[in-house]
């Protein structure tokens, strides 16, 4: 009100009656600078409530999404608090981590504080707003929450809703490291169910022929089908089903000292 009341008196001194005239016959719409964000010198957003921070970075990772599916990428942007840090633009399926080659060390380092979280957008996948969750913990999203040594990882579809990991109470490297062993020993057994009955047959018969052979070299002929055995469960894990069990396995996160939290509404 105080600065209204000076807007408006800098207007009658220099316009007169004219200028409260226009005044009484429009008024000012009010502006909410609550949700305005302020520009510091080192390329921070700064705002007034961690809301509006959040509010920012769902309109610019929906930006990223609002388009052919085709032309979607991902945008990944960092927040520590109130104030958005830094943003990145990537490809349709990875963005790299907006850090610095000094923020990189510095959030490798086990002394890390987890401060920072990092949102970023996923891309349409399987029809508009139906994508993969979080990516695992061996060299996916989740993988990048613990060796940056963030307090949370987002990932936002083009319906504007999110799934998450966090740092909850009781949260050490060790649990980690237990969360992505035995999300791959889930994965595996999961994954395999899903092929078709000879495939599984012949994994089993591979997997025989290696204990018969132990120490023995494998013949190049058994390398190659291995390698495409491999590209079948990668193909399965990215599949609409895989992307369910991977989010299945997500809900269990709370045994580890985190917390999962997903709207995806095509999980």
């Amino acid at each position: 009100m105080r600065l209204q009341k000076v807007a408006f008196n800098f207007m009658v001194e220099r316009g007169g009656k004219l200028a409260k005239s226009l005044l009484c016959s429009k008024p000012v719409k009010k502006l909410d600078i609550s949700s305005l964000g302020v520009c510091l010198s080192n390329g921070n957003i700064h705002f007034q409530t961690e809301q509006a921070a959040i509010n920012y970075i769902r309109h610019r990772l929906l930006d990223s999404l609002n388009r052919p599916m085709q032309q979607q990428f991902e945008r990944a942007i960092t927040k520590k608090g109130t104030r958005i840090l830094a943003e990145t633009d990537g490809t349709r399926s990875y963005s790299p981590p907006p850090f610095t080659s000094k923020e990189i060390s510095e959030r490798l380092n086990d002394k890390a504080i987890r401060d920072i979280e990092l949102w970023h957008s996923h891309s349409d996948f399987w029809g508009m707003g139906n994508t993969a969750p979080l990516s695992p913990p061996c060299g996916g999203d989740i993988e990048t929450f613990n060796t940056f040594h963030l307090k949370k990882i987002v990932a936002m579809n083009s319906k504007g809703e999110i799934n998450s990991i966090e740092v909850a109470q009781g949260y050490t490297p060790k649990k980690f490291k237990k969360f992505k062993r035995d999300f791959e020993n889930f994965m595996q057994t999961e994954i395999y169910k899903l092929l078709p009955e000879s495939v599984q047959k012949r994994i089993a018969e591979i997997e025989k022929y290696a204990v018969e052979n132990q120490g023995k070299g494998i013949p190049s002929t058994i390398k190659k089908e291995i390698e495409e055995l491999e590209q079948l469960f990668i193909k399965a894990q990215s599949s609409v089903e895989g992307a369910k069990l991977m989010h299945e396995y997500y809900k269990t996160a709370d045994k580890y000292g985190m917390k999962y939290y997903t709207d995806f509404s095509n999980l």
